[in-house]
């Protein structure tokens, strides 16, 4: 390379070859000086020979060609800056530089830069500079195909004029590339173009490419020969005045996406910032990250990816300040930090506001900066609002209070409230971290933090948990089950640990100002876990010492609220917790507020309750929280209140509810008896009101706590003259012709035991008195037994439920147990007459035995034969207890009229009775064998203690009882063995041992005796062996 002499006048060019750009700046001096000699020669065509040789060069397909041609254009406008002829060209020359900004070569790109620096100095009218700025701003703004056609033209002789088609911009309307960093090499330059422009200085351009070198090349001996570093130290003195404006979006800049806009932006920083480039981001900082916070909600994602990888920095302890002389003291240093950290603390909410905003984005880059962001974002919170790192004493205290004042009513108000999941949950976790570190400086924050964090228990929650609950069907799960998981999920995350920790710190000042907002809630607010999480936050902290007195104010709406609840909420669980709440907050009212809980539970359970198990269960946890609890002092005289309910609750059909409500009673009552004494008036009148309840439930729990009452009390309960009311509660329950309901058969047991406690008092006869003195009074002794035994047949009778027939028997059998000796000829027959379908109705058949269906993988048939059995073994039942009913109410000797006490008295029934209970004797179940040989060995002795003469028509009856009872007495368990050998001995005691049936029952009675086993048996066989003897 080189010029020669031989080679005439005219600029001959060469390519370097492989020297690279070291060789190309090494030569950079020959050329230049060549060319200036050449074209200071008179001749007029040398110089627009040498442009247009150039032009031609840097559009050679050669990278070496091109990039000696930069070269030499470069050295051409250094050297010749003082040539006549070369200012009418800098319009074609600047479009030469601007050409080669578009190419790959990072060199050839710096070449053109720096010529365009040149170029802008070297000019002196200010109206070609105007034009030269609008056309510069247009090239570097246009496309890589358009600057091609530029740069042609500007090798072609044809400049912009900067007419109206080319005006210069205003700030704010440079628009800039946002869909690839990649799309060509003009990304740096045009970067800078929209520097310059923001800034309202176009003209800054020329200052920037001036600056913006990142070549080794310029800094080595050679490239220093051409005094670049003179014309950048100019550049950045007259950048001076810009720089409050300018350093912000510089610094910005210096985090774009795109490498080769950073090394730029890196350059510009280091000449621009000075010799301490820290000092003087710290004299800059307040308007350094005003603007990057803003620009994080710009509308291009490379400004918001840039603005928040750069407010990261800022916010990294020590800084991003890159490069410096490392300050000016430790003195300097520390107040350069008290400066910084006042600036972040003003700014903090903001900073946190532009985190969240940036995990929020719509371009995946920008997340993962903002989350880089958030994360020292939330670093910086964390320091500055720990009291132990704002120093000692009450000032660091101050310090880190006015931190948190700042930072929590946002996270409350927006952090919670951010749309996306993810902006959410770090705001979460940072409340959650902030509260452990603020310690009793949260204090003031516990009413807002609170509330917001019990409202965000239901926002934050998984929605799959919602959706399993409302289709709980589908997956064959309960709703009990997934609402009880739903809450144990809710109590274990680290918004409940928060509220926890609130409650810990709260005193009677923050109960003061949460108890009414606390109300609120619990009646406005939607969501388990929030209604679950009011409820557990209003029970704890009304049973905190601190708090108790500032809630106390707030006791009656707060009571008001939750007794709201308790009664209107869909779920079981959240009406439990509710009223354990209430429990606790009432002992906190006055006695006007525990009587209207009390009274509250009691109309709940009934109104509510009737029907739904899980409510009747409800109201007795709360009442045991009200005797169990720290609390159970305030309501010890609200004990006769609910103490009823306890006792008639125990005796309810549903498990769950009885043991609630028996583990009160065994708690509060101590012993049973005692206990039911105790209260007997306010436990009758309680069954009384809900044997009138139109809820079958509270009925028949009423019934069972009426029997179980009378049973447990005995004769006292007579004594103190309350079994009459009952008793007449009972009869009015169990009137004829009333409509069955399930369970309606416990209310005759429940008459046979109250009349039982009524007879055994001795209580005079009462079979004249009338309805009105029932009503008053209820029935004496004897005419007690009277009405229920008449009430009790009826019940046995033909068209009555089959639950209902057998519950009427066994109440019979109890009533005839319990009041011997007692019974009449008039009551037998009728009970005789109520239970004959039972003995001489067909046996049901295929045809008869109802509806056939299909199940449990059974044909027709199957079907209808199986439904035959259950018939046959409901029949066998009720056969089986009609038999134990008339053996217990069998007259006794005496009872019956003179009337019937002639020669045919007695064997009507008798016959009926053997025709019964034979074929029961032959073929039935164990238990209807020994019910048959019960009822025929009391009718054998009753007739027979009736009279000292054997009645005619005794052998003939019994005549079909002996090979029966026989039968029964050798096979089967021993119980009924028993009973067959004690009815055998019965009947002989009565009709004597026929003519050759001797010998019979002697075998039987050698059979029994031989087979051993129970002593029992044994023992029977003996006493028939001595009968017969």
């Amino acid at each position: 390379g080189g010029l020669e002499e031989g080679r005439g006048r005219g600029l001959m060019m060469e390519p370097v070859g492989n020297a690279g750009p070291e060789g190309v700046v090494a030569a950079l001096g020959v050329w230049g000086k060549a060319a200036a000699a050449a074209a200071a020669a008179p001749d007029p065509w040398s110089l627009e020979g040498v442009l247009k040789g150039i032009a031609e060069a840097l559009a050679d397909g050669s990278p070496q060609v091109r990039s000696a041609a930069g070269a030499w254009l470069l050295g051409l406008v250094r050297h010749l800056t003082a040539h006549p002829d070369l200012p009418p060209r800098v319009g074609r020359i600047q479009g030469l530089f601007v050409r080669m900004l578009g190419e790959r070569s990072e060199f050839l790109q710096e070449v053109g830069a720096k010529g365009l620096g040149l170029v802008y100095d070297m000019c002196d009218d200010e109206a070609i500079k105007d034009q030269l700025v609008a056309s510069l701003a247009k090239a570097l703004l246009a496309s890589t195909a358009e600057l091609t056609g530029k740069a042609h033209s500007a090798a072609a002789g044809q400049v912009s004029t900067g007419g109206s088609e080319d005006p210069l911009f205003e700030e704010g309307q440079v628009p800039i590339d946002d869909k690839a960093l990649g799309e060509g090499s003009l990304t740096t330059y045009r970067e800078l173009c929209t520097v310059a422009t923001e800034l309202g200085q176009p003209e800054l351009i020329y200052r920037f490419l001036s600056l913006a070198s990142s070549q080794r090349v310029w800094q080595s001996r050679r490239g220093a020969a051409y005094g670049f570093a003179a014309v950048a130290s100019r550049a950045a003195d007259r950048l001076g005045p810009h720089l409050p404006r300018l350093l912000p979006r510089l610094y910005r800049y210096r985090y774009d996406p795109n490498p080769r806009v950073q090394e730029a932006m890196d350059g510009l920083w280091a000449t621009v910032a000075g010799t301490d480039p820290e000092r003087t981001l710290e004299d800059h900082l307040p308007k350094v990250l005003d603007d990057v916070i803003e620009s994080i909600g710009s509308r291009l994602w490379r400004v918001r990816e840039a603005s928040c990888l750069a407010l990261a920095d800022l916010l990294h302890t020590g800084g991003g300040s890159g490069g410096g002389s490392g300050g000016s003291g430790a003195a300097s240093s520390v107040e350069r930090m008290a400066a910084r950290v006042a600036s972040l603390e003003e700014r903090l909410a903001s900073i946190l506001r532009a985190s969240l905003r940036a995990l929020d984005d719509v371009k995946e880059t920008v997340r993962k900066a903002g989350l880089v962001l958030h994360r020292r974002a939330t670093a910086l919170a964390a320091r500055l609002c720990d009291p132990a790192q704002r120093g000692n004493g009450p000032s660091g205290e101050k310090a880190a209070e006015a931190a948190l004042g700042k930072v929590l009513p946002f996270l409350l108000n927006e952090g919670l409230a951010q749309p996306a999941a993810e902006a959410r949950a770090a705001s979460v976790e940072q409340l959650v971290k902030l509260a452990r570190l603020a310690g009793p400086a949260l204090r003031p924050y516990i009413p807002d933090l609170s509330m917001a964090l019990l409202e965000a228990l239901s926002s934050l929650e998984p929605q799959m948990n919602s959706y399993l609950q409302l289709n709980a069907d589908k997956y064959n799960v309960s709703e009990d089950l997934i609402e009880r998981a739903r809450l144990s999920s809710s109590r274990a995350g680290p918004l409940s640990e928060t509220i926890d920790l609130c409650l810990r710190l709260a005193d009677e000042q923050a109960a003061d100002a949460v108890g009414p907002r606390l109300a609120s809630l619990i009646r406005t607010g939607v969501g388990l876990p929030t209604r679950a999480g009011a409820a557990r936050f209003a029970s704890t902290l009304a049973g905190s010492r601190a708090a108790a007195p500032g809630l106390r104010r707030h006791a009656g709406r707060l009571l008001a609220a939750l007794l709201g609840a308790v009664e209107s909420d869909r779920s079981a669980l959240i009406r439990g917790a509710m009223a354990s709440a209430a429990a606790r907050v009432a002992s906190l009212g006055g006695e006007s507020g525990r009587d209207e809980l009390v009274t509250r539970l009691q109309s709940m359970y009934e109104s509510q309750g009737g029907d739904d198990p899980a409510t009747r269960a409800l109201v007795g946890r709360a009442c045991r929280e009200l005797i169990s609890s720290d609390v159970a002092d305030a309501f010890r005289d609200h004990l006769p209140q609910f103490l009823p309910l306890a006792y008639v609750g125990q005796h309810d059909a549903d498990t769950a509810a009885a043991e609630v409500w028996k583990e009160l009673w065994a708690e509060a009552a101590g012993s049973a008896t005692a206990g039911a004494r105790l209260y007997a008036e306010e436990i009758v009148a309680l069954i009384s009101r809900r044997l009138e309840s139109s809820a079958w439930p509270l009925r028949r729990s009423a019934a069972l706590a009426a029997a179980d009452l009378s049973r447990a009390l005995g004769t006292s309960l007579a004594a103190s003259g309350r079994s009459g009311p009952l008793l007449t509660a009972l009869l009015g329950a169990a009137k004829v012709g009333g409509r069955y309901w399930e369970g309606k058969e416990a209310i005759l047991d429940a008459l046979a035991a109250t009349a039982i406690a009524s007879r055994e008092t001795g209580a005079v006869s009462g079979q004249g008195a009338t309805s009105e003195s029932l009503k008053a009074s209820g029935p004496t002794a004897d005419g007690a037994v009277d009405q229920v035994s008449s009430v009790l047949v009826e019940a046995c009778g033909l068209g009555r439920r089959r639950a209902y027939r057998l519950g009427g028997l066994r109440a019979l059998t109890t009533l005839a147990e319990g009041c011997k000796p007692a019974g009449s000829l008039g009551l037998l027959r009728r009970l005789l007459e109520a239970t004959r379908d039972a003995f001489e109705d067909d046996e049901p058949t295929a045809a008869s035995s109802g509806r056939p269906a299909v199940s449990a993988g059974r044909d027709a048939d199957e079907e209808a034969a199986y439904e035959v059995r259950l018939e046959g073994k409901a029949r066998a039942e009720l056969r089986e207890v009609a038999l134990r009913a008339l053996a217990a109410n069998w007259p006794g000797a005496g009872a019956n009229p003179a009337a019937d006490a002639g020669a045919e008295g007695g064997k009507g029934d008798w016959e009926l009775l053997v025709r019964w209970a034979a074929p029961a004797l032959r073929h039935g179940e164990a238990g209807e064998r020994m019910a048959a040989s019960t009822a025929i060995r009391t009718a054998s002795l009753t007739s027979a203690a009736e009279s000292e003469t054997r009645a005619p028509w005794a052998v003939e009856v019994a005549s079909g009882l002996w090979e029966a009872l026989a039968g029964c007495a050798t096979v089967g368990s021993g119980a009924g063995r028993q009973a067959a050998l004690e009815a055998l001995e019965a009947l002989v005691l009565w009709v004597g041992p026929e003519a050759g049936r001797a010998a019979g029952i002697a075998t039987v009675v050698q059979e029994a005796l031989a087979a051993g086993g129970d002593a029992a048996v044994r023992r029977a066989a003996e006493r028939l062996g001595a009968s017969v003897a």
